[in-house]
């Protein structure tokens, strides 16, 4: 995402905080747009234990290119 090589990525099944919050960090620093569970991040507080469904892309694009998938997916450039 921050190097310009994925335009979006996307992980509708989730993902527990201790393995998100390093590159939820990473994204909103370079300018990205984080979603969490259907609702804009900018970094709160993310409980453990809990599973969240990620949607990061750049820039302030719309979030509706790409089909849910039962596994993370990626759309390049």
């Amino acid at each position: 995402m921050i190097t310009g090589r994925v335009r979006r990525f996307v992980n509708p099944v989730g993902a527990y905080s201790w393995d998100l919050l390093a590159g939820l960090q990473l994204a909103l620093e370079h300018g990205c747009t984080v979603t969490i569970d259907d609702a804009p991040y900018t970094g709160e507080y993310l409980h453990p234990g809990v599973k969240y469904r990620v949607d990061i892309s750049r820039g302030d694009q719309t979030n509706h290119d790409v089909a849910d998938s039962p596994i993370a997916h990626s759309t390049p450039i």
